[in-house]
Parts: C-alpha cells; structure tokens; sequence
C-alpha cells in the first residue's frame, strides 16, 4: 500500500519545513501492477511540492527521464510562496521493501533494480549511462540540465536488521 505523501508528515517535518526544506514522505507500491517507482517517487514529489510552492520552470520534467534528469533541469528551482528557495527532501520510508516485497518474481525484481540504480545515480549525482549515451549522440541538449546541481535530498527509512542488504548495494 502507498502512504500518501503529505505536508503533515510524522516527527521533524516542522524543523524542516522551517529550515527551508520541503519534506516528500512516500512508500513505494511494490504490486506490479503499480506504476514504476521511479515514477511514484517523482509523482509525489510533485503533488507535495506544488502544495508547497511552485517550480520556476514548470513543465521542465518530462514522462519517463530518469530521476537524475528530474532533479537536474537547469534553472527550475522551488520556491515558497514568499520567494524563498526550498530543498525538497525526499524521504522513502520503509525501504526495507526493496529487499522483501520487491523479490516476489522476477519482473518485481528487475522493477527494483532499475529503481535501485536510478536512486543511486540521484544520490552518487552521476548522470545515467543512458542519458550520457543520449548527450553524446546530440539527443538531448546539454544545456537544459545542470550537472553540478545538489539542491535536493535523499532521506531513507529501514528497519535496522536490513543494514546488511543495503551494505550489499555498495560498489567498489
């Protein structure tokens, strides 16, 4: 099931939201018939931030960019209704899934996977090979996106005894 993401979210949300943050709680819908967690996550981060502010370029994000593209869209910045600056904070909660409710087949799996390595090149702030690809063959223009950008957070949530499968998602 999907928490609903909102502006009233549990424990430090008010700090947050006071430091200039805008906190984006979601649980990812593992059924497969659900839309792909990527898609879920920018879903919501949409639906809380416009409840919170307004983007500076609305319409910069496109159907199925990867979540490093979603988060890099050169000068489109979220700002409060005072003008302000926000940092959206996005917090998946009980991550855990990932390793549990997202193992239930094969295509479930390789949902997870792909999601798991779209998240790391979001957090790691590396470009995606696809989309590298996609520069280097004059697909897409480079100056739309910012690569130096950093403007956003990654919050995970999982129970203590799952540590060692995230430990496991390391590379080198």
């Amino acid at each position: 099931a999907v928490i609903e993401p909102s502006l009233s979210a549990p424990d430090g949300a008010p700090r947050l939201r006071a430091a200039g943050y805008c906190p984006v709680y979601l649980r990812l819908d593992h059924d497969p018939l659900s839309a792909p967690l990527a898609e879920q996550l920018k879903t919501a981060e949409l639906r809380v931030t416009s409840a919170a502010g307004r983007w500076t370029k609305p319409g910069s994000a496109t159907p199925g960019e990867t979540l490093w593209e979603f988060f890099h869209h050169r000068d489109d910045r979220l700002q409060a209704p005072d003008g302000a600056l926000l940092i959206p904070v996005i917090v998946i909660d009980q991550f855990e899934e990932l390793f549990t409710l997202a193992q239930a087949n094969d295509a479930v799996r390789a949902r997870a996977r792909l999601f798991l390595s779209e998240l790391a090149d979001l957090v790691e702030n590396r470009p995606p090979a696809a989309f590298e690809a996609r520069l280097d063959a004059g697909g897409t223009d480079v100056e739309a996106y910012d690569f130096s950008r950093n403007d956003y957070r990654v919050l995970i949530s999982l129970r203590e005894d799952y540590l060692p499968h995230l430990e496991s998602l390391k590379t080198g």
